[in-house]
This record gives structure tokens, C-alpha cells and sequence, in this order.
């Protein structure tokens, strides 16, 4: 990862972009569930993240 000095910094990194992508997703849900904004748009948000969340979990494990 770019701007990472060591291993253990960059697992830190992805940590927190990975905590934050979960954060988006139960807002989607919550979004969801109220039936907020456009629900085409909520999905292909949902999508996304969820690819960027095994994506994310894919680089921590690779690390560690």
C-alpha cells in the first residue's frame, strides 16, 4: 500500500479502510430499510462495497 512504512502499518491501514467499508454498508441497510433515496442506486452502492469490503479482508489476510 502507498504511504506505509512497514507491514504492520499497512495491515493498520487496511484495517481501518475495511472498518469504514462495513460502516457504509449498515448505513446502506439502514438507508434501506427506511426506504430512503433511489433503491437502484443503494444497490449498486451495496455491490461495491461489499467487493471493496472481500477485497479489503483479502489484503489483511495476505499480510498477516
Amino acid at each position: 500500500m502507498q504511504g506505509t512504512n512497514t507491514e504492520r502499518d499497512s495491515i493498520n491501514k487496511a484495517s481501518i479502510c475495511l472498518k469504514k467499508l462495513k460502516e457504509t454498508q449498515v448505513n446502506l441497510k439502514t438507508l434501506g430499510r427506511i426506504n430512503h433515496g433511489d433503491s437502484n442506486k443503494r444497490d449498486f452502492l451495496f455491490g461495491g462495497i461489499e467487493q471493496l469490503i472481500k477485497i479489503s479482508a483479502t489484503i489483511i489476510k495476505n499480510k498477516k
